[in-house]
């Protein structure tokens, strides 16, 4: 019943008695199917999949709970560990929709090829919800994961990868402001910088010259509307403004070309670089970092890779680029965990 509750809300944010203007209600009514169609190809089989993962209700400050996923890897990292790393896993979906389950098949295959617990948790959704609404929310999982992680599921909250496609890559850098317990963090295609309305963002050369969902540009616009006036440079809504000694040691962007997101990642990842070589602590290609003291941020760039390419099947979309994009994550990930204490 709340996959239910949750898969309905751009309808109920339309019905609603919310002073919502028109011109985004008629789109979240259109909106609507589109979740539904993409719930049933990505999480309906794996919500009928019995014991593919558990599920959680997480306490929050504003009082009610966001169902969180829970996938446990097939082994553990060592044959005498006792423990396993962590992985939180943020959705997508413009911060007007989006569900943990439409990422199942991902989280688990990240559970299998890191030997992590992952953990995905929900968010309250825009235009009903704005910031800070979705970042207190994942700033709420992270703290009751961290608390929790080893009764719960016998994870270790001091080794921590927080991973987020879309506007979950925006939330995962957020979230991750100022914890040491995050050792990594990966994105895929996140916006992270929301003062700019879609239609103003720079495209690239290769973009397409008409966007048939362009329409609910105005829908994705709706979550930072307030931030815009109210705090444009808080970092926790526009991370492009992070201060580099808040973020963790280790960052990888996967970035399609194909993507009005492209230059503010673009913008955001040199500025770390430059800011991390300056201060003598970046990782450049083919050092090794015998101290520990480095910083890795990387950035992977891939030409026919597009705004949410990586969650399609290998099969509909550029195979080489997908590959790359996925196996880089996993190998990152593995990376992150290897140097702090978990081979696998």
């Amino acid at each position: 019943m709340h996959v239910l509750w949750s898969l309905i809300q751009p309808t109920l944010s339309a019905l609603s008695p919310s002073p919502l203007p028109f011109s985004l209600r008629w789109r979240l009514l259109i909106f609507q199917p589109l979740t539904a169609l993409i719930f049933t190809f990505k999480a309906l089989p794996w919500i009928l999949t019995p014991n593919s993962y558990s599920v959680h209700h997480l306490p929050t400050r504003a009082k009610h709970s966001l169902r969180t996923l829970a996938f446990q890897p097939p082994s553990r990292p060592t044959p005498d560990s006792r423990l396993r790393p962590l992985v939180l896993l943020i959705h997508g979906g413009g911060f007007v929709g989006g569900l943990p389950d439409m990422l199942a098949e991902f989280a688990q295959t990240i559970a299998r090829r890191t030997g992590a617990v992952v953990v995905a948790p929900t968010y309250r959704l825009a235009p009903r919800w704005r910031f800070p609404a979705a970042i207190d929310d994942v700033d709420d999982a992270v703290n009751w994961v961290v608390e929790n992680a080893e009764k719960e599921w016998g994870a270790d909250r001091r080794c921590i990868t927080v991973c987020g496609l879309s506007a979950g890559g925006n939330l995962a850098f957020a979230t991750s402001l100022g914890r040491r317990e995050v050792k990594g963090l990966v994105t895929f295609y996140a916006p992270v910088d929301l003062r700019l309305h879609p239609r103003a963002k720079p495209r690239p050369d290769n973009f397409p010259k008409s966007d048939p969902l362009g329409f609910l540009q105005e829908l994705y616009d709706t979550y930072a509307s307030d931030a815009k006036k109210e705090c444009p440079e808080d970092p926790r809504c526009n991370p492009i403004f992070a201060p580099l000694d808040d973020l963790p040691r280790n960052i990888l962007l996967q970035i399609p070309k194909i993507d009005i997101l492209l230059h503010e990642q673009t913008v955001f990842v040199e500025r770390l670089r430059n800011e991390a070589r300056g201060r003598g602590e970046l990782l450049e290609d083919g050092e090794e970092d015998l101290e520990g003291n480095k910083r890795r941020i990387m950035a992977n760039f891939y030409e026919k890779g597009f705004h949410g390419w990586v969650e399609l099947s290998k099969t509909m979309v550029d195979q080489e680029s997908w590959t790359m994009a996925t196996e880089s994550s996993f190998d990152f990930i593995n990376e992150v965990n290897g140097a702090n204490g978990y081979a696998f």
